[in-house]
């Protein structure tokens, strides 16, 4: 399925004409819901085949631009959250710029297929897990090798360390 955001090509850019509680009405189409038609052990959202609506772009994006926890329970597309709950799902991109999800923090994502990221603690991006740091700031020495959930624990490997000692 192609992106349903992107404008036809040699066209101009696209303005979001919908609402979030059409974007829930639409993510619930067929071509962008493929896991209500699975058996019920197979629900989980499967990247490219599931698509969810973001509230903050507006956007319906695949299942692999939000974390696990958007995509089920009460914000879950087939969850049994009201619209009010479903209405306040994001996704991963506008979590971090928008600061709902801050530095460091871990996050499970992908749905069916799993996955671990997390957000670098040095420069505010996503990065999958098995990269362990962030890629710019590895190459410019600021080498945090784990996601660390204590807010008091700073990596010897990273370069700021030193800071809190002066």
């Amino acid at each position: 399925i192609e992106d349903p955001n992107r404008a036809a090509k040699g066209g101009t850019s696209k303005i979001n004409a919908y609402g979030m509680a059409d974007l829930l009405e639409i993510e619930r189409w067929p071509e962008y819901n493929a896991a209500e038609h699975r058996p019920a052990e197979s629900k989980q959202p499967v990247d490219q085949q599931d698509f969810f609506a973001c509230y903050l772009c507006l956007k319906i994006r695949s299942a692999s631009k939000f974390s696990n926890a958007m995509m089920k329970g009460k914000r879950g597309k087939l969850g049994t959250g009201s619209e009010a709950e479903k209405i306040g799902r994001f996704c991963i991109t506008c979590g971090i710029a928008h600061g709902r999800y801050q530095r460091g923090i871990r996050i499970q994502f992908r749905g069916a297929f799993g996955g671990h990221g997390f957000v670098c603690r040095s420069c505010g991006n996503f990065e999958q897990e098995a990269q362990r740091a962030c890629t710019s700031c590895w190459r410019h020495g600021h080498r945090i090798l784990e996601p660390v959930f204590d807010p008091f624990y700073i990596s010897i490997d990273c370069s700021d360390w030193r800071d809190i000692f002066l």
